[in-house]
């Protein structure tokens, strides 16, 4: 069974500073990020919010997340929120977890090379 988990971009204006953990949400929809179940919060950039799709790169070493972009030999080349991803390599964006779109996508990815974690 897929672990639950999340990953959202911390609301401090640094580049691609991602927290990972159990998302909630707070006044106005904004995400919040919980590190541990010790009351640490950490406030997200509204609509950077992924959920863990229970798939790792062709490695085994990269989680994979929704809004990562995989490459086609099956590695994680970054993520939609990334500046710095050569948009002419893209060639799966995993999304829509749950959704129909979200099952095309990871689809693709397992041709592409990448497995479900353990």
């Amino acid at each position: 069974m897929r672990e639950i988990k999340f990953r959202a971009l911390k609301d401090d204006m640094s580049n691609c500073n991602f927290v990972y953990g159990y998302l909630l949400y707070g006044d106005n929809d904004i995400p919040k990020i919980a590190k541990d179940c010790g009351g640490l919060f950490i406030t997200c950039l509204k609509g950077t919010e992924g959920q863990f799709t229970g798939l790792k790169d062709k490695n085994g070493l990269t989680d994979i997340y929704e809004g990562d972009i995989i490459d086609k030999t099956g590695k994680v080349i970054g993520n939609i929120y990334e500046n710095n991803v050569d948009k002419g390599k893209i060639g799966t964006v995993i999304q829509g977890i749950g959704t129909e779109i979200g099952q095309k996508t990871i689809s693709r990815a397992i041709l592409l090379g990448c497995k479900y974690s353990e």
